[in-house]
């Protein structure tokens, strides 16, 4: 529906307290990931584990990630397609303007506008095991 079809959808998505019928349902986005990272040995007659897609500390280093997650987007945007455009009143905030925005870590003296990802570099020797 036009009023909470977006929230259905997303629990559906990412299943919560508020899922409509998680049992029916399951986890669309998290089965998405299992079915990628099972994919090469489905009904383990290999005895292989799992892919790092389907670990989340791994997952982005999968390129199949951001296939998967451009799957989830789809679907929210066709759900959104089927909704009439918003009227301006629900875009608009009348007699409100942001004056300035900043952001900046809870530590003392931070400076402002820093975004720490704690991503680096690192170079793994792969020598040894491939012979």
């Amino acid at each position: 529906t036009e009023a909470n079809g977006t929230d259905i959808l997303g629990n559906i998505m990412e299943p919560s307290s508020l899922s409509v019928n998680r049992q029916y349902y399951g986890s669309y986005h998290g089965d998405l990931h299992n079915v990628v990272a099972y994919s090469h040995d489905p009904d383990n007659r290999f005895l292989e584990g799992y892919g790092v897609v389907g670990e989340f500390q791994t997952a982005m280093r999968d390129p199949s990630f951001y296939r998967l997650h451009c799957e989830v987007d789809n679907m929210f945007h066709r759900h959104k397609a089927t909704l009439p455009a918003y009227p301006a009143n629900q875009l608009n905030y009348n007699g409100i303007q942001i004056q300035s925005l900043a952001v900046q870590l809870n530590r003392p003296n931070a400076p402002q506008n820093v975004l720490l990802t704690y991503w680096q570099r690192t170079q793994v020797d792969l020598a040894t095991g491939l012979d």
